[in-house]
């Protein structure tokens, strides 16, 4: 449960980064 929960976290860390550049 640890692997999912790690790779939910970098996707969302990627949304971030993305809805920041379409933000900006």
């Amino acid at each position: 449960m640890e692997f999912p929960k790690g790779n939910s976290v970098k996707k969302l860390e990627i949304v971030r980064v993305l809805a920041l550049r379409i933000l900006s």
